[in-house]
């Protein structure tokens, strides 16, 4: 099998295999195809660059003058001016709002069901575990042995320690 841009005798260049058969084609073909390689090269090259940036929604791209708005469905940034950002940012505190509200609602009602009121840590000794939370979806209340209630309470612990690093910091 030859190499890509091998020459035959009657002039034609190897280009590819395709379905199993040899492609060959003429030098104005190889030419064009070696410049939109090229392209294509380049492209997948700028693209690997800005795959490690990590775009915030509003920051401001000199390269093209736009905004970042989001990534596409094969992650490609999208871009749009200051005003689109705007709306972007409006539309998402208002669904942030309205699932808050709904999700308030739900816990409201799952609380109306419990039949009994538990503290996080209240202890059930017929059980011997310890209360940790009310799924308030299902409505299951959920309990741990002691190790695992200490466990869950200290990764919630180190989370919330996390966070408020993270919003003092920004």
């Amino acid at each position: 099998m030859p190499k890509r841009g091998t020459v035959r005798e009657d002039g034609l260049i190897y280009i590819r295999k395709k379905f199993g058969r040899e492609v060959w084609g003429t030098q104005e073909q190889w030419e064009k195809l070696k410049e939109w390689s090229a392209k294509y090269n380049d492209a997948c090259r700028n693209q690997h660059r800005n795959k490690n940036k990590k775009w915030k929604i509003g920051e401001y791209n000199p390269d093209n003058g736009m905004y970042f708005l989001r990534c596409s469905g094969n992650y490609k940034p999208m871009w749009g001016t200051i005003e689109e950002v705007q709306q972007l940012r409006d539309k998402k505190r208002q669904i942030k709002i309205a699932y808050k509200s709904r999700m308030a609602d739900v816990k409201k009602e799952a609380l109306k069901n419990t039949p009994i009121k538990r503290k996080r840590g209240d202890f059930d000794p017929i059980l011997n575990l310890y209360f940790y939370k009310l799924n308030c979806l299902t409505g299951v209340e959920i309990w741990y042995d002691k190790a695992r209630f200490q466990h869950y309470i200290n990764k919630e612990r180190e989370t919330r320690i996390k966070r408020n690093k993270n919003k003092n910091s920004a």
